[in-house]
């Protein structure tokens, strides 16, 4: 065999060797994209899970994030993200019904009214710079995303609507269900006469109108009774200086219209209502006339159509606190602000301006428990002895948080404004279990004013 060229071998040396790099280099070039055509899907919500979505959050601004809370695995998941900024909007379940002729609304959540803008915390007090919103978007589960329905029938709400009061009507409800309601609010306008006005949405994404409400009011209640037909309002503001109300009235889903009932025993607003497994509805808390947190409670009964104050009240004012009506009859009470503040709004078409401020009290941690047996309080983690208050029990102070209660017992308690001398929105997040408070993953965003519904 002849032996090689010392100068051949060295050239072809060299050009296996830049060969090599050259399709080293072009294989590493391309490996990036070929990872991201087999990057795993974003994880989706199933039933049970908890959507999270909107709110004030960082440096006040409404946000359009949202997330779902994952009951399984115990954290916040991100998911798409609305459409619109929203705040102190609703979400409520939309079901498809017989009478509805799409097949593509099951199970999806609709987002509706709401106020983009601004509302920045600061020590003590909240200004606000906004605009109401009468429009809605639909979130698909199965595809984690946000859309505005494009069908024909699409409609806004009569008004605009944020601090307002909606719920959906259950699917055993033959004449409204799948529907849901929204009753009054706030509006872009110089008081709340115009916003005097009351929305059914339908199924299929068109809106009618019922007789307007009696009284104008914003951070009121809804509750639908055991009878499923009968909605009842109770309390609010009734203009934009903050003047509670204690008027309350009745809407008729059978007619649409709404009638007066006698006056609560105090006035209420950023109160909660709460049905109760008897029937009877549990009102706790909220302002009083002169701006007050108070610590009063009252009963409604819809057979006597009467409103009777509970004997023992609870053991904390609060107001903008949460109530959940928890799997053995009791009603959980959580957080709000116990102290004085006043509200200065002024409205026009163009938007909503003013202020909230505290003059004293506190974002509370404690928590409670009514016992509609014994008509009683009991605070979640005992009383002080000294001044006859709760013990602190939530991992964080909280007012105008969401509490959604889970499929297994638990209640998830999720974000909200934070101690007074910030007043910021929080990430926290906390499960009311067995007993007591234990912490859980946070969310990805600080949220107040936000909405949480549980997936279908």
């Amino acid at each position: 065999m002849r032996s090689s060229d010392p100068a051949s071998t060295f050239f072809t040396s060299l050009f296996y060797r830049f060969l090599s790099v050259t399709l080293a280099s072009s294989i590493f070039a391309v490996t990036p994209a070929f990872a991201r055509t087999n990057e795993a899907p974003s994880p989706l919500p199933v039933s049970g899970d908890v959507l999270i979505a909107g709110g004030i959050s960082k440096g006040g601004l409404a946000t359009n994030t949202a997330e779902f809370y994952s009951v399984n695995s115990r954290k916040f998941v991100a998911t798409g993200s609305m459409t619109t900024a929203r705040a102190t909007h609703q979400s409520e379940v939309m079901t498809d019904t017989p009478e509805s002729e799409i097949n593509n609304d099951v199970g999806e959540i609709s987002m509706i009214g709401g106020f983009s803008g601004s509302a920045k915390p600061a020590r003590s007090s909240i200004t606000f710079n906004i605009v109401t919103r009468d429009d809605f978007e639909l979130y698909d589960p199965a595809t984690g995303t946000f859309a505005v329905p494009t069908l024909p029938t699409l409609e806004p709400m009569s008004t605009p609507r944020a601090f307002f009061a909606a719920l959906d009507m259950p699917a055993d409800a033959p004449h409204i269900m799948g529907h849901f309601v929204a009753i009054a609010g706030l509006c872009n306008a110089a008081d709340l006469d115009p916003c005097r006005t009351s929305d059914v949405i339908h199924p299929d994404d068109h809106v009618t109108g019922t007789s307007d409400p009696l009284v104008g009011r914003m951070m009121h209640t809804a509750t639908l009774l055991q009878d499923e037909t009968s909605i009842l309002v109770t309390g609010g503001f009734g203009d934009l200086a903050g003047t509670a109300l204690n008027t309350a009235e009745m809407l008729d889903t059978n007619t649409d219209v709404f009638s007066p009932i006698p006056n609560m025993n105090a006035a209420r607003a950023g109160q909660t209502a709460t049905i109760l497994n008897d029937g009877t509805v549990l009102i706790a808390g909220g302002f009083d006339g002169t701006g007050a947190a108070q610590n009063s409670a009252e009963i409604f009964d819809p057979v006597t159509v009467t409103f009777t104050p509970l004997a023992t009240p609870m053991h904390d004012s609060r107001a903008w606190h949460t109530a959940t009506l928890l799997s053995d009859g009791t009603v959980l009470l959580a957080g709000g602000f116990n102290g004085s503040a006043t509200m200065a709004l002024t409205g026009a078409a163009s938007a909503v301006t003013g202020t909230w401020g505290a003059s004293s009290g506190s974002v509370l941690r404690s928590a409670e428990i009514y016992d509609p047996t014994l008509k009683t309080f009991t605070c979640v983690h005992g009383v002080i002895t000294r001044t006859g208050h709760c013990r602190t029990a939530m991992k964080a102070a909280r007012m105008e948080q969401t509490a959604t209660a889970l499929a297994d017992g638990d209640v998830l308690i999720a974000g909200g404004f934070g101690a007074l001398k910030a007043l910021a929105p929080v990430r926290s997040a906390e499960l009311f279990h067995a007993g007591k408070f234990l912490a859980t993953g946070s969310m990805s965003t600080a949220r107040a004013w936000h909405s949480a519904v549980v997936l279908p």
